[in-house]
């Protein structure tokens, strides 16, 4: 079997200090020995060691990545990736649309001087959700995380960090750092990576497979009974206080056969369609996962089926029995309720209107 080239991948935002954790990797391995792409420049980065091959963004990652392992001479590959890539994206290409390379590690660099404020950004502005947003997904699909710049803040706070990073990846290793200066033999030449394990590392889906556990900063929120769309948005644009992620399956009364993929990061929160309701098809087209029919087998309801609310909730000093009424609040009423059974509810849907995939 041909070697694969052992890959590390490092996500952040700008100015986390990627680059620099970069720099003290290839400080620590022989630079003629390292391949490097950088997806942030268009031309080679003078931040690179001489001697160490490096590509720039102007060809496609898999293409690079296939053209750099050709090199027998290359014992490891390191990318940096833009300040914009999602690394799930990025690991989901490299494990299944290539085989030149294997990843070893997702590494995502945090700035310690800037995280608490971008996690808990109350801004309207798109761009400081975006990085929020960002942020949130750099931390769920890492195997390492560097917590940078830790000159900057103090101990108390580091360990505020921590707690945040480790709800929001339950088992994700956490590395301390100044000016990007990490110990080498904690990352090379070590795998971590399995896009399995990885994927599974969030902290929503922790929650979601253990609603009933509890923890200071989770909360699973569960109900069977459908919201009323106009009071869910109402209830949306007010906020959660402490609330940093959340993420989940709501049932729309205006929208009865799609689930409803509830994704909320920082001040941002998406709808987006997820699918059908088993109970909205036909017993023939239901799908063949043991998992999804185990579920809808002990859950199943005589009026709602399969339909439900379930929304994980992570953050710091949350009230669970306030979000609970807030939420309840938005379910539909009992006269509500009876007139959705017998097809007479009517109300208007502020939502935008979803384009289902017509694969589901």
């Amino acid at each position: 079997m041909a070697r694969k080239l052992p890959t590390f991948i490092l996500s952040g935002l700008q100015q986390a200090g990627k680059s620099s954790v970069l720099k003290h990797l290839l400080q620590s391995t022989s630079a003629e020995k390292t391949a490097v792409i950088d997806q942030n420049s268009q031309k080679l980065s003078h931040q690179h060691l001489p001697g160490c091959s490096c590509c720039s963004g102007r060809l496609d990652l898999v293409d690079q990545v296939q053209n750099l392992s050709t090199n027998p001479a290359h014992e490891y590959l390191l990318i940096e990736t833009s300040s914009i890539s999602d690394p799930a994206t990025i690991a989901e290409s490299l494990t299944f649309e290539q085989d030149a390379a294997e990843i070893f590690a997702m590494i995502t660099v945090v700035d310690a001087s800037t995280f608490l404020d971008i996690l808990f950004t109350i801004s309207d502005d798109e761009d400081d959700q975006s990085l929020a947003e960002s942020l949130i997904f750099m931390l769920e699909f890492a195997d390492i995380i560097v917590i940078n710049k830790t000159d900057l803040i103090d101990e108390s706070t580091l360990e505020t960090i921590s707690a945040h990073i480790q709800t929001l990846n339950r088992s994700a290793q956490l590395l301390p750092a100044t000016y990007g200066a990490i110990e080498p033999g904690k990352i090379l030449p070590h795998k971590v990576f399995d896009f399995d394990q990885t994927t599974q590392r969030a902290g929503w889906l922790h929650a979601l497979e253990n609603p009933n556990q509890s923890a200071p900063q989770q909360f699973v929120y569960q109900a069977r009974r459908p919201f009323h769309p106009q009071r869910l948005l109402e209830c949306i644009e007010s906020g959660w206080p402490g609330v940093f992620r959340s993420k989940g399956s709501i049932w729309l009364a205006t929208r009865d056969a799609i689930v409803g993929d509830w994704s909320h990061t920082g001040p941002s929160c998406a709808l987006e369609p997820g699918g059908y309701w088993l109970a909205a098809l036909p017993r023939n087209e239901w799908p063949d996962d043991p998992e999804t029919l185990a579920w809808a087998t002990q859950n199943w309801d005589a009026q709602a089926g399969d339909r439900h609310q379930e929304i994980a909730f992570l953050g710091t000093k949350m009230d669970p029995q306030a979000l609970t009424a807030s939420l309840n609040a938005c379910l539909v009423t009992d006269e509500e309720f009876h007139q959705f059974t017998s097809g007479t509810f009517q109300i208007p849907d502020p939502f935008p209107q979803w384009e289902l995939d017509p694969d589901f």
